[in-house]
């Protein structure tokens, strides 16, 4: 028979939402101590192009439906809403900040909008809302908040290079050389987090498209394939293992080949560049370069309790 035994982990739950039906499940997220990503752009206007079902400007709802929890649940709201807002050409860098403290008293996560999946025939629609003009750099824009960002920036930089580095106690309990490398920054399914969709369809995490689900959730069962979700990992494994063996950032390489499939397809990624003694040098002097600047930026840290 088979050996069941318990392995001690806290299950967490968590969730990105427009905001639009906060209001009408918020007392079931607090029940269950869910995290919510908020996603926000900013102002009215900043946040004009997220529309409802009836194709009408959502802000307003949005920013009453938060109100609403701030006042309800302060603790919760203090504790596990977070917001993401993705840059446009309604928006700045500095707008959004600002608009977060004044009204919520947070900082959110900021983002470019992605060019992953966009039509080739809505290239130029896409750079006129994208406005890939403005600056992305966030340590000139607000000197005085930046420190979690240079903080966390440092973090996954130095996850990503170092050897002696561990996610979780667990990988101190097996030889790394013995699972080799996995290429690109993608995670092993499971070993991080799950997704499911309204639909009941399992992924790897919320960001990746739906045609890569692992499993489903139908009829109050889940239906898997363990051994069609290994193969199915390491049949997009195989397409970028080749190239990615000979690329200077093999052993750090942030991307995910999910995403990097529908992107590129079978081509050579963008970000390829073939280790020679030269190119290795140049990226170890870049690394170099880039946490002298995040430890200089460090001493700007500002501790808010």
């Amino acid at each position: 028979g088979s050996i069941r035994f318990k392995v001690p982990r806290n299950i967490g739950f968590s969730m990105t939402t427009n905001g639009v039906l906060l209001n009408k499940y918020i007392d079931f997220f607090v029940k269950h101590n869910f995290s919510l990503l908020v996603s926000l752009d900013g102002d009215e206007l900043a946040n004009s192009y997220r529309m409802d079902k009836q194709g009408l400007p959502c802000f307003q709802q949005v920013y009453n439906n938060l109100k609403i929890v701030q006042e309800k649940y302060p603790v919760f709201f203090e504790e596990n809403i977070r917001f993401n807002s993705v840059l446009n050409n309604h928006s700045s860098i500095k707008s959004v900040i600002e608009f977060f403290k004044n009204n919520f008293n947070k900082r959110p996560s900021l983002s470019q909008l992605s060019k992953s999946y966009v039509n080739p025939e809505s290239i130029d629609k896409y750079y006129e809302l994208c406005n890939e003009t403005k600056s992305f750099n966030l340590i000139d824009s607000n000197k005085d908040e930046i420190s979690s960002v240079q903080i966390g920036n440092f973090y996954n930089e130095f996850s990503r290079m170092t050897g002696n580095f561990y996610y979780d106690i667990n990988e101190l309990f097996y030889n790394r050389e013995d699972f080799g490398i996995v290429p690109t920054g993608t995670c092993i399914p499971f070993s991080k987090k799950m997704f499911v969709t309204a639909h009941g369809k399992i992924l790897q995490c919320e960001r990746i498209d739906h045609k890569y689900y692992l499993g489903q959730v139908t009829g109050g069962k889940v239906v898997m394939d363990l051994n069609k979700v290994a193969e199915q990992f390491n049949i997009l494994n195989r397409i970028f293992i080749k190239q990615c063996s000979s690329c200077v950032y093999v052993r750090h390489c942030p991307k995910c080949m999910y995403r990097l499939n529908d992107v590129v397809g079978e081509k050579k990624c963008m970000s390829y560049l073939k280790s020679t003694a030269s190119n290795n040098t140049l990226n170890i002097e870049g690394y170099r370069n880039f946490i002298n600047q995040l430890i200089k930026g460090a001493y700007q840290i500002k501790i808010v309790r």
